[in-house]
């Protein structure tokens, strides 16, 4: 782009448009700027640096309280919660219309296992009895015998089928009894 033809190059002595000559060593507005940013520079470094300090301490402060909050339980060991019985599925159809079949060992509760050195027993109760101790061999109720007692179930057969009930997950007290 060509400068207008009326345009004319100015000494800095000469006047200028505001009516006053210009001092030869005036700076210029972007030497102006340039000083008055590096000034403002120095002064906002140090709020910066100070905040950064700050929030620095804060930081070792928490970290601190939670590293001796977490190391200093002196508790014992939490409890552990209760272990809830698995949903069943067969009976979870019935609301949809299913039909619940009954398991040949649904009625068969076993409480314990005695471990005795000439065999074993088992601490069962059936079709909501009591619960009774239950010698290898014998009958639990009809139809049904205790054909084998192992470290956490027992099997039962009923007419040659045999199934096993195992111990319930957080049975009460102590389940296993030697003697």
């Amino acid at each position: 782009m060509r400068p207008p033809a009326n345009y004319k190059v100015t000494d800095t002595t000469e006047k200028r448009d505001r009516g006053r000559p210009r001092k030869p060593d005036a700076m210029s507005n972007a030497e102006r700027e340039a000083v008055w940013r590096a000034r403002h520079a120095r002064m906002n470094a140090i709020p910066i640096h100070l905040l950064s300090l700050a929030l620095f301490a804060a930081f070792c402060a928490t970290l601190t309280y939670w590293i001796v909050m977490l190391t200093s339980l002196s508790g014992g060991p939490l409890p552990v919660a209760a272990v809830r019985a698995p949903v069943s599925v067969e009976q979870a159809a019935t609301l949809f219309g299913g039909q619940l079949q009954r398991s040949a060992n649904q009625d068969v509760r076993l409480f314990g296992i005695l471990a005795l050195r000439d065999g074993a027993a088992a601490i069962v109760s059936a079709g909501g009895e009591p619960p009774h101790a239950v010698s290898l061999g014998s009958t639990i109720m009809r139809g049904a015998k205790l054909f084998e007692v192992r470290p956490r179930s027992i099997i039962i057969d009923r007419n040659g089928a045999r199934s096993e009930v195992f111990l319930p997950a957080n049975a009460a007290g102590p389940t296993t009894y030697v003697r």
